[in-house]
């Protein structure tokens, strides 16, 4: 016991003390041997398993460190149980042990103890494991190396597929590929239930088979280890393991936590199932602490940096192999559902890549740069597709230029797309552009796909979101348009594709209708839409292209109404002027005829009055009204003396169907309309036509004459009315 007169935090500084020593490897034998432990202090003395309970129910430990809670922890259990040992072993093999727990769950506790030599923190633990370390070379043989054992020990607790180098006598590095299967949601330390860890762990993985649908969750309680888990490790199997392992991903490596999970295979009936382990892991086993009592390095090379290990290889591998590393890292992450971190790496990763590349140039690209970039990620994503988002666009070009982005291989085209997707994502214009120009992608296949998109409802693709980058959510900013449309509406925004190419392209197709609607849909083309329709609909009517100019109506008609001036009218000129008489019959039937004659007079369509008068069909002018064609005549005459209008004027005198002489309801003839809107040369036309009626009076008697006199120099003089 200690004494009674002392503070809590004395009390814990003291019991942390005597407890630690006992942590010694040798004196942890002696530990682990003993049938009953007796703790005595002065002349007080105490059985091992009170003692334990004792400090379970003052609760001491729970505000300590978590170096000390490392290092205490596991030897109150060896305490504890000793009053449980058998009196009589009996020796079930070859070599004497204590039969405790298999050594890689005695190295997880025991691990970080000090030892003058470290080859004792794995030979102490021999004499006190289950089942034959010696069938794998583990023998205390101190004629082996500290890395040959450490190398035997890794292969023997994890899997024999793995590389295995030493940096000096506390860390370990382990290279082996992997499969993750899950993330630690939540921790607790239970103090009054022996020390024992708790933890909640998510399955990420939908390869797990319990794992349809929503993901599970299980909760694991067994010892404290050296090394606590906490909230954000990652729980893993290494390539042909039997045991899971939990795993703390950093900047570009992870850490070692606990090598063999402690966990029955009862528990994880599926876990033979997994057959697939695509994720490289870089594993870091510091031995010399439990990473409570010093900063961990953040990076591989700030690690290699403290203990003074030289990076192999050429400078430029060092972009290669850090942006490597911060992959295989992002890949942990993002099969653990952490995607905000993972994209940290991820665009870190694309940094440096862009660096490596502006210092090294073509030459970084064939040391293995471009089959970095290259690399399948699963989800269909390559780390290519970061450097888009971020706009770098220097890599991107280099891919065009070495012909691996091209549109008519349909991998190579898979790139374009994707390329285009992230830059959309963060609005990378210039990506986008150097895409478009590049033939890397169709614009008609955007433009499709974002029109099926439209018209699907329920989509697997409609709801899609790139689990790479989960966290930016930059579709909010685009509207709550989904994938494709997103991208089609940034094309047209950045001018990358012309509104009159993609109208021109959904008329074609005969996609208008559809497209028409989810245009609209984006907001601010409500006002862009009827200036582009007005363009394609006379481009076509120019071009004689009768497909695209039925598409063009039939759109309109669905939502508004079209209108004679602003819709038609140019069209048919357009039409007319090139010659295009199958549609000017086309556009003229969707108007009444005589008020097509009469609004091109007004306006001056000189080709359109042309049409009319030589080519329209004349058993159609009055289907929708029964007017004659003098009348029409007369009324388009009107409207262009009103308007000044001379040629058309002219041109209606030469077709003698202009209705010189009849009156409009106030009694006026055109010449009296031109005399009244003082039109000099109209009025010498319609005299000068001999066909002008000039001894004609208007309603209001001496009207005329008063006007005449009046305006006498402005006009012709004609004798007859001197």
């Amino acid at each position: 016991m200690v004494p009674t007169n002392l503070g809590g935090y004395e009390c814990q500084s003291i019991i942390a003390a005597i407890l630690i020593k006992l942590a010694i490897p040798q004196v942890l034998q002696e530990v682990a041997a003993a049938r009953q432990i007796m703790v005595k202090c002065g002349t007080f003395q105490m059985d091992g398993y009170t003692f334990c309970l004792g400090l379970e129910g003052l609760n001491l430990l729970s505000r300590a460190d978590a170096s000390v809670q490392g290092l205490v922890l596991p030897v109150m259990s060896l305490i504890r149980d000793a009053i449980f040992r058998p009196q009589i072993t009996i020796k079930p093999s070859s070599h004497f042990s204590l039969q405790i727990r298999p050594l890689a769950e005695l190295v997880d506790l025991y691990h970080c103890r000090q030892a003058t030599d470290p080859r004792d923190k794995v030979f102490a633990l021999l004499g006190m494991s289950t089942g034959d370390p010696g069938a794998a070379g583990i023998v205390p043989d101190y004629e082996a190396s500290w890395e040959d054992v450490i190398r035997k020990l890794v292969q023997f607790s994890l899997s024999h597929e793995t590389a295995v180098t030493t940096w000096g006598t506390k860390v370990a590095v382990v290279r082996a590929n992997g499969c993750v299967l899950g993330k630690i949601s939540s921790t607790q330390t239970l103090h009054n239930r022996g020390g024992r860890q708790t933890m909640e762990v998510t399955w990420t993985n939908p390869a797990i088979p319990s794992n349809k649908g929503a993901m599970q969750r299980t909760l694991w309680t067994f010892y404290s280890t050296a090394k606590l888990a906490k909230k954000g490790d990652i729980v893993c199997l290494v390539k042909n393991s039997k045991h899971l392992s939990i795993v703390r991903p950093h900047e570009d490596y992870s850490s070692i936590i606990i090598s063999q999970v402690p966990v029955s295979d009862r528990v994880l009936p599926w876990l033979p199932s997994i057959t697939a382990f695509p994720t490289q892991l870089l594993l870091v086993w510091d031995w010399g602490n439990s990473y409570s009592t010093i900063e961990v390095p953040r990076s591989f090379r700030q690690y290699q940096s403290v203990l003074g290990v030289a990076a192999p290889g050429k400078e430029l591998q060092t972009y290669i192999g850090k942006a490597s590393r911060l992959l295989d890292v992002a890949a942990i992450l993002r099969v653990a559902a952490l995607f905000e971190e993972e994209a940290h790496r991820i665009l870190t990763a694309s940094k440096i890549c862009d660096e490596g590349f502006a210092t090294w140039g073509d030459e970084i690209m064939t040391e293995g740069l471009c089959e970095l970039l290259l690399r399948d990620e699963g989800g269909d994503w390559t780390p290519l597709y970061g450097l888009a988002q971020q706009g770098h666009f220097g890599i991107i070009e280099w891919f065009i230029r070495a012909g691996k982005i091209k549109q008519e291989q349909q991998q190579q085209q898979q790139h374009g797309t994707m390329l285009l997707w992230y830059a959309v994502q963060t609005k990378q214009s210039t990506v986008a552009r150097l895409l478009f120009d590049a033939g890397a992608f169709s614009m008609q296949e955007q433009l499709s796909r974002a029109v099926d998109e439209w018209e699907r409802t329920g989509d697997e693709d409609g709801t899609f979101r790139p689990r790479v980058f989960e966290q930016f959510r930059v579709l909010s900013q685009l509207g709550s348009n989904t994938r494709r449309q997103s991208m089609a509406k940034f094309l047209l925004d950045t001018g990358i594709v012309s509104l009159e190419a993609a109208f021109w392209w959904a008329a074609e197709n005969k996609r208008f209708t559809s497209f028409g609607a989810m245009l609209r849909n984006f907001g601010q083309y409500s006002i862009k839409y009827a200036p582009t329709w007005h363009a394609v609909l006379r481009r076509a009517a120019q071009k004689g292209d009768k497909l695209v100019v039925e598409a063009l109506l039939v759109e309109k008609d669905m939502h508004s109404e079209i209108t004679l001036n602003d819709d038609i009218l140019p069209a048919i000129e357009h039409a007319a002027e090139a010659g295009q008489k199958e549609l000017v019959s086309l556009l003229i039937g969707t108007q009444r005829p005589d008020a097509v004659f009469v609004e091109a007079a007004k306006v001056g369509f000189e080709a359109t009055m042309r049409a009319m008068l030589q080519d329209y069909p004349p058993h159609l002018w009055n289907v929708s009204v029964r007017l004659s064609l003098v009348s029409i005549g007369y009324n388009a005459l009107f409207a262009a003396v009103e308007h000044g209008q001379e040629r058309i004027a002219r041109l209606l005198l030469e077709h003698k169907k202009s209705g010189i002489n009849m009156r409009d309801p106030c009694g006026r003839t055109a010449l009296h309309l031109a005399i009244l809107r003082r039109q000099r040369a109209m009025v010498e036309l319609l005299v000068a036509s001999g066909k002008a009626d000039v001894r004609a009076r208007d309603i209001q008697p001496g009207c005329l004459r008063r006007i005449w006199a009046h305006e006498i120099s402005f006009f012709v003089r004609i004798p007859e009315l001197g």
